[in-house]
């Protein structure tokens, strides 16, 4: 429930660009508005809706029809599921999927996987041997081998 004084506050970091609203205070990475209510960071278009629409229905999302992260104009906010934003998100080309050495959790280099690639074409070392010289499981040197993971360069 919004109370009287945050959606007082809301108002003052709103600034009307075109046909959407725009929060002015603190973003997130990819442009949500942040706004911190009662010690906690919320979403500024969630609060936009609730101040609106009232509560959000639990295990739902608020969506943005007008495709404009930092917009609290609730004519552009909808509801919908997660698997709804997704699919907005796909459809806008918003989904990055990273892989390889862009990957933030990547564990071995492009270079690497090619040394892994070679010594398991050479047949010199098992691969048991090889998976422990890169500090990975066999099955994912075999993905790796397979090219299920870290797609092959052709």
């Amino acid at each position: 429930m919004i109370t009287a004084e945050t959606a007082q506050r809301f108002w003052t970091r709103v600034e009307t660009v075109g046909e959407c609203w725009e929060w002015q205070g603190a973003r997130q990475k990819y442009g949500h508005g942040l706004m911190s209510v009662k010690g906690k960071h919320q979403k500024a278009h969630r609060i936009s809706f609730e101040i609106h629409n009232g509560p959000i229905p639990a295990g739902m999302v608020v969506r943005h029809k007008c495709d404009n992260p930092p917009c609290v104009n609730p004519d552009h906010l909808e509801l919908g599921t997660l698997a709804d934003n997704n699919r907005d998100r796909d459809e806008r080309g918003r989904h990055v999927k990273l892989e390889g050495e862009a990957h933030g959790m990547h564990k071995l280099t492009d270079r690497q996987v090619a040394t892994i690639r070679r010594l398991a074409e050479e047949r010199k070392l098992t691969r048991v041997a090889i998976a422990r010289q890169f500090g990975i499981s066999e099955g994912y040197l075999y993905a790796l081998i397979k090219g299920r993971k870290r797609k092959a360069a052709a």
